[in-house]
């Protein structure tokens, strides 16, 4: 019986190694996805900006929206 409680101790003990191991990598991933999406929002802004720019500048070309004719 004792062999028994021994072993299921041992099991206790590894299964909760286990738990905290897959805690800790679960962790680790949604940081490395959150970086990337704020990564990925990050260059998508500036890809809109650059777009808003050169909106705005093909508007002030004659004969481009907005222009004065």
């Amino acid at each position: 019986m004792d062999r028994l409680r021994s072993e299921l101790a041992d099991l206790r003990t590894e299964v909760r190694t286990d738990r905290e191991q897959a805690r800790a990598d679960h962790a680790a991933q949604l940081a490395e996805v959150r970086q990337s999406a704020s990564e990925r929002a990050d260059a998508l802004t500036t890809a809109l900006r650059a777009a808003e720019q050169t909106i705005e500048e093909l508007r002030r070309q004659p004969g481009g929206r907005g222009a004065a004719t």
